[in-house]
């Protein structure tokens, strides 16, 4: 996932706090408005795609962060950087092998689909409901409709409608068998202001919402890794874990690969 950052400071001096806003764009279909704040939080974070504004998503999040780090940011706390979007404060800390981690922002809806949801949810996944384990919402600003199937198989066998209501946020997931380096496999679909469904490579929101219900349902513990992206072409990687508090931080690695026209390798 490639999030590309254009930045404009303010004059004050005082190490990255005085940005007076940026704006950043995601692979043609997000666009992202961070305004500074001189409370809490670094930034206040502004997510509006086509299908229109998300209160929370986490790409954005982990990427904006390592692009104020490397822009010479410097957080209250060392290894800490708290931002503002749509769901409040979220905390970003820096972890090892250049991984950021963000704290997953509470549920604002979780519980069982009802009939009709589930029955919408494993047509417009193309699920086999055949080896579906569960259906829950899991929305922590974006909307999702989450399936749990049986295996990482049954989710990378899914095919998926064509079309849905712009808007629509739903996804799967599937234990691996063991052994491998993931321990779940995640796969998730939205529909983009004309109704198209696309389906994402990564998605921080709603591995944060997996992981805050795979945890509450004692189906993992500690951390574990999900695999995402297989069907585009991606390899993703998420790190997900949960604390001795309970707070449950979704990590992933962030590298920059081009500044002021130049690229890396």
């Amino acid at each position: 996932m490639i999030l590309a950052v254009i930045a404009r400071f303010g004059g004050n001096g005082d190490g990255g706090h005085g940005r007076d806003g940026e704006r950043h764009h995601s692979g043609g279909e997000n666009d992202f408005t961070h305004v500074c704040l001189p409370s809490l939080a670094a930034w206040f974070d502004l997510v509006t795609p086509p299908a229109g504004e998300l209160p929370f998503a986490g790409h954005p999040t982990l990427g904006s962060a390592h692009a104020w780090l490397a822009a010479g940011g410097v957080p209250k706390r060392a290894g800490q950087v708290v931002q503002e979007c749509g769901v409040g404060l979220v905390e970003v800390r820096e972890r090892e092998e250049r991984r950021l981690a963000f704290r997953a922002p509470p549920l604002i809806r979780s519980g069982p689909l009802d009939a009709d949801d589930l029955t919408e949810t494993l047509r417009l996944t193309g699920a086999d409901e055949a080896v579906l384990v569960a259906g829950v919402h899991a929305s922590n600003g974006p909307g999702w409709k989450l399936l749990h199937l049986a295996s990482s198989d049954a989710v990378l066998a899914a095919q998926p409608a064509s079309r849905a209501d712009p808007g629509t946020d739903v996804a799967l997931l599937g234990p691996c068998a063991p052994g491998g380096t993931a321990q779940f496999e995640v796969r998730a679909f939205f529909a983009d202001a004309s109704g198209r469904m696309v389906e994402d490579p990564v998605t921080g929101s709603l591995n944060a919402a997996v992981a805050q219900y795979l945890f509450a349902q004692n189906l993992a513990s500690g951390s574990y890794v999900a695999a995402q992206g297989r069907m585009t072409g991606a390899n993703g990687l998420v790190h997900c874990s949960q604390e001795a508090d309970g707070e449950v931080w979704i990590a992933g690695r962030v590298e920059t690969v081009s500044r002021d026209g130049a690229l890396f390798s």
